[in-house]
């Protein structure tokens, strides 16, 4: 299947074999501004403009649980039945831009607009560490498995390349000019 995330505060399931519709339904009051498939869990998880990373069962196509909350994975169940809309404690303080699964390492990597990258674990869905360097918003990061290094790159005129296993920055290539809107790792 194929999933769309639109403006009007949809995600949209379409069957990749004949095209057609299969089920839509409402976010939580925020638009989708990110998503990734982790096909070890089964799990499409999607970043939003509230800082808030989402887990959604394409399978059930439903939504399961946040990241957040002390770190922990949380399901919905509690909160929804008691109107509660509380920021989850540990997510971004802002729009999150990009996210990717860091091969290998069992860890998600989450970009936001308030310059940092968070590392979640798949497991527990616990923050693992959360990289600081960047003055502006991070745009879009990359991960090599090959040489274990991720990339960032955003709205400072710096590339910042980091060691998942370690909090702080290894290199920081600077003075781009101008912001920079991508960065792709390239295999061998």
């Amino acid at each position: 299947m194929y999933v769309i995330s639109a403006t009007d505060l949809t995600i949209s399931f379409f069957d990749a074999q004949n095209l057609n519709f299969m089920k839509q339904f409402g976010t939580p009051s925020q638009n989708t501004t990110t998503m990734r498939w982790v096909s070890g869990q089964g799990l499409l998880y999607t970043g939003d403009t509230k800082g808030v990373i989402r887990l959604w069962d394409v399978f059930d196509m439903e939504e399961v649980g946040t990241l957040g909350n002390e770190g922990q994975l949380h399901g919905y169940s509690h909160e929804h039945a008691h109107g509660k809309h509380h920021r989850t404690t540990g997510t971004h303080k802002d729009i999150i831009l990009d996210m990717i699964e860091l091969s290998g390492l069992d860890r998600l990597a989450s970009a936001s607009i308030d310059r940092t990258i968070k590392l979640w674990d798949l497991t527990t869905g616990k923050l693992r560490r959360t990289l600081n360097g960047h003055a502006k918003g991070v745009r879009r990061i990359a991960y090599s498995p090959e040489w274990k290094v991720l990339v960032s790159v955003g709205f400072d005129f710096d590339v910042l390349v980091w060691n998942p296993y370690v909090a702080h920055l290894i290199l920081r290539m600077q003075d781009h000019g101008c912001s920079l809107c991508g960065v792709e790792i390239v295999p061998n």
